[in-house]
């Protein structure tokens, strides 16, 4: 084989070895950002019971808040809560 066959193989080798590593890393990063359902589940059901206890009035619970990133640093799931009455939307987490 020719010198250059082997430089040509050998770059082509590290190119593959690297683009591998980098889709490793692409789909581990996008794993992590998704949410658990069931965690979602768990505190949707814990925010209703607590809205059922606290508020006589209506409220909906519109959405779960994943904070992936942890930019909040008080919890990692939160239900979004819209308060009919007033039209105030706040967290409830625990």
């Amino acid at each position: 084989m020719s010198k250059t066959k082997k430089i040509l193989l050998i770059l082509l080798g590290i190119f593959s070895i690297i683009v591998a590593g980098v889709v490793i890393l692409v789909f581990s990063f996008t794993q992590s950002m998704k949410a658990d359902p069931a965690e979602e589940k768990k505190v949707r059901d814990q925010a209703e019971r607590y809205l059922g206890k606290t508020f006589d009035d209506g409220t909906e619970i519109y959405d779960v808040l994943y904070d992936n990133m942890g930019n909040r640093g008080y919890f990692e799931y939160a239900a979004k809560v819209k308060h009919e009455k007033y039209d105030t939307q706040f967290l409830v987490f625990f």
